[in-house]
């Protein structure tokens, strides 16, 4: 089992620093800040209960959405020009004409609440959205009884993300029941981790 002398803890300075950007600086910003990844930032300020960030002015690329859905960006480019995603095409003059389409962070949640067909939550590390709407929650658990979860490896992200969620203080239920794995499948993963990690630093 896995003790919590292996925690990398948030220290008083950490928790100022989220306390006091929390809703004024980017997601992307703070966890740079504090050297953590997005989605534990977004874990431990549920914890903290600092409510919601504000996403409404950020932004996704296809390519990015591809990324967090496991779709190639020309589908992410088919669901803005004939499935009803909003996104609007930006011109990025880089030496050459080229651009990309940006997608807004609550039109893409709400496509994809209406449209729970065309994608598999199982794919969508959590957090990866930012804190997760009740429906999304709900729609990973139907597609891991429907399909199973058999089917995935450990991706290196979800492994950093796993780790993060653990170091902002979640339980392994906690995280059992967020990756849809057993508690056993968990704690291994973590362990195997902590213990490659602490063997690179011997």
């Amino acid at each position: 089992m896995l003790t919590k002398l292996y925690r990398k803890r948030y220290d008083e300075k950490d928790i100022e620093y989220l306390m006091t950007f929390w809703g004024e600086r980017s997601l992307s910003d703070i966890a740079r800040a504090l050297n953590r990844t997005t989605s534990g930032i977004q874990s431990k300020a549920k914890k903290l209960k600092l409510g919601g960030i504000q996403n409404a002015g950020e932004y996704f690329t296809a390519h990015q959405v591809g990324c967090i859905l496991g779709k190639q960006a020309a589908t992410i480019v088919r669901w803005v020009k004939y499935r009803g995603l909003k996104g609007k095409y930006k011109l990025m003059f880089t030496g050459k004409k080229k651009g990309a389409w940006r997608i807004k962070h609550d039109d893409l949640l709400k496509w994809l609440e209406q449209n729970q067909a065309c994608y598999d939550a199982r794919k969508i590390i959590p957090y990866s959205l930012g804190i997760e709407p009740q429906w999304l929650k709900e729609k990973r658990l139907q597609d891991i009884t429907r399909w199973g979860n058999n089917y995935t490896r450990w991706t290196e992200e979800e492994e950093k993300v796993l780790l993060d969620l653990y170091h902002s203080g979640e339980t392994i239920d906690e995280l059992a029941k967020r990756f849809g794995r057993t508690r056993k499948a968990i704690d291994r993963k973590l362990n195997r981790i902590i213990h490659i990690r602490m063997g690179k630093n011997v």
